[in-house]
């Protein structure tokens, strides 16, 4: 192994090739530690396992000087003097975001841990696990990398989505495509205009059902060459026009190839003085677009709300598991694929959107083939022409959602294990102090002895509300209602509370219970330390297969904005709401109170 010194707070850490390894580039990392023995351990450790260039700073104008070089990644200590890790990270992340940072930390809680991520971080280690760092650079670096390269791909697809429908809609020439028998499967708008007959009149059919005995021959011949040879063939024929004028039209058609086979053709008619070759580029368009969606496991569509019909992609068509010689299917039909706990609301805001012409992200569960997968949809309405198109997006969000059932899940167990424990130990072991000092009766530590019972009493107490704050337990033993009807108990009795629950919990799945119960503790906090209200109302009703919540209070209110870029409150509240494919929205201004409505699913 060699260690040499490239410059102050540089260290270069060159490991010799080991048997069974392959050579790795030299990885060059920034790493923000005011401690120099942390820094020490960290170069000793890298120095075990690859080919490194390690950057150490300890400030923050360190910090904003540095990221302005060329690094792989981002490492800084999570206890920072003057500010801490998360600060740091979005600091990173402001100026450098394709940085990938992460945290390295002495000690950190679950909770803490999941605010890391929040804030930017990539992942997060602890420094006694320090021999993993090699094994977190390399997956950080891969994740960033992924990550790039899926942003790049997504704003391909969309620009060559958007390219390709205004290439149809804006052409002159007249567009037609044909399935492999010759029929007529779409054409442009001047196609139609151009021979003065109906789309309808024309899908379907051949040119020798739609012209006469001279165009059909001499398009009859180039389709013979084009399912010979495969390639494109150029040709001219005359039309007569309903007005009695003869045109010359040039028509080129070639051939759309997949998988080495002739699955249709694409064919141009034109004036001959236009000499513009078109359909490559939209054969190449679609062919990345394809390769984009593969890529980033996403899938588009195009909606036509006159029709009521979605023109899908193949990958969308994968995604649905829908194997067909077409790429349309009926809105019904993708409602239908929507699980059935989901569906009605998805219905009920992809509808409104339609209908209000507005943009919308929406996460919810298919279920296909007796399997859940968890998706994101999203579409946004065409406002250059009214023509009630929506152009959308369908992307498999299955493997993350895995991820954050397992962090998700490891956060409830260690929950629920704190809150056994207080309950279970620290809690009796208080009540017993407090029996024996009652025990005691020497007058002259009468006074003290009474204020250090006061003390345990208070302890336990506070161990109590820690212990029920942190267990769903509530939930489980006594129902969801019974136990937010015990969160509200616990709010200050000159806090006036109106509530209303109208549910049937029978057919309340767990897993929403347990995340209702969270969203409302979440809310019940963030007005007692926020709002300074004097009135609190909620609401909790169940229509059919959905719950719908409304929590409101009187207090000093907040810039949404602002309180959503400051505090952990809206932001888990959201994150809760979009586990359960929910939607949430907030409203409030300053001095007119703070008011959540939330819509989920009851399974």
């Amino acid at each position: 192994m060699k260690i040499s010194k490239m410059e102050e707070g540089v260290m270069d850490l060159t490991v010799d090739r080991l048997d069974g390894f392959e050579e790795r580039t030299q990885i060059k990392v920034l790493y923000l530690e005011d401690n120099s023995s942390d820094v020490d351990l960290l170069e000793i450790e890298l120095s075990k396992t690859g080919n490194y260039l390690i950057k150490a700073i300890e400030t923050k104008d360190e910090l904003i000087k540095e990221l302005k070089g060329e690094y792989d990644i981002f490492i800084c200590d999570y206890c920072l003097v003057g500010f801490d890790g998360k600060e740091a990270v979005k600091i990173a992340q402001k100026i450098r975001p394709d940085i990938p940072p992460v945290i390295l930390s002495g000690t950190v809680g679950e909770e803490e841990a999941v605010n890391i991520l929040h804030s930017g971080a990539y992942d997060f280690i602890l420094k006694q696990n320090l021999k993993r760092i090699h094994r977190v650079i390399d997956r950080v670096i891969q994740e960033a990398t992924r990550r790039k390269q899926a942003q790049i791909y997504l704003k391909e697809l969309e620009d060559k989505n958007a390219l390709l429908n205004s290439i149809l809609d804006s052409l002159d020439d007249l567009m037609f495509f044909k399935d492999t028998e010759a029929k007529y499967i779409r054409v442009n708008k001047a196609f139609v205009n151009y021979f003065n007959i109906s789309e309808e009149n024309i899908i379907g059919k051949t040119d020798r059902d739609l012209f006469c005995a001279e165009i059909y021959n001499k398009t009859e011949e180039a389709h013979e060459k084009v399912v010979k040879n495969a390639k494109s063939v150029r040709f001219h024929t005359e039309y007569m026009k309903s007005n009695g004028k003869f045109s010359i039209l040039e028509i080129v058609k070639t051939p759309i190839v997949s998988n080495g086979k002739v699955i249709g053709w694409v064919g141009v008619s034109r004036d001959v003085t236009e000499k513009r070759l078109l359909e490559e580029m939209l054969r190449r368009n679609q062919l990345t677009l394809s390769q984009a969606e593969e890529i980033s496991g996403a899938g588009s569509f195009e909606l036509n709300d006159d029709l009521g019909v979605l023109r899908c992609s193949a990958n969308l068509l994968k995604i649905f598991h829908i194997n067909s010689e077409h790429d349309q299917i009926s809105l019904s039909k993708l409602y239908n694929i929507v699980y059935e706990a989901d569906r009605v609301l998805f219905m009920q805001q992809f509808q409104n959107a339609i209908k209000n012409k507005e943009a919308l992200s929406l996460t919810h569960r298919i279920f296909i083939d007796n399997d859940i997968k968890y998706c994101k949809t999203s579409i946004r309405p065409d406002l250059t022409n009214n023509n009630g198109l929506y152009y959308g997006i369908v992307v498999n969000m299955t493997p993350e959602r895995k991820q954050e059932d397992i962090i998700s899940n490891i956060q409830e167990s260690e929950r629920k294990r704190i809150s056994r424990e207080l309950h279970d130990s620290i809690g009796p072991k208080l009540a017993a102090a407090m029996m024996y000092m009652d025990q005691l009766h020497i007058k002259e530590q009468d006074e003290k002895i009474a204020k250090v019972r006061t003390i345990v009493l208070d302890s336990v107490n506070e161990i109590r509300d820690i212990s029920r704050s942190l267990s769903v337990k509530m939930v489980e033993d006594n129902g969801l209602e019974n136990a937010i009807e015990d969160l509200f108990d616990h709010i200050p009795s000159e806090i006036e509370k109106e509530i209303k629950v109208e549910i049937n919990e029978d057919e309340i799945s767990p897993m929403i219970a347990a995340q209702v119960y969270r969203i409302v503790q979440e809310a019940i906090n963030n007005m007692l330390k926020h709002s300074e209200a004097s009135a609190f109302k909620f609401s909790m009703v169940q229509d059919q297969s959905i719950l719908k919540l409304d929590i409101k209070d009187n207090g000093s209110g907040c810039n949404i904005h602002e309180a959503n870029g400051k505090g952990n409150g809206i932001k888990n509240i959201t994150h809760r709401v979009k586990r359960c494919h929910g939607i949430v929205r907030y409203s409030s201004d300053k001095g007119n109170g703070f008011s959540i409505e939330i819509k989920v699913p009851v399974k």
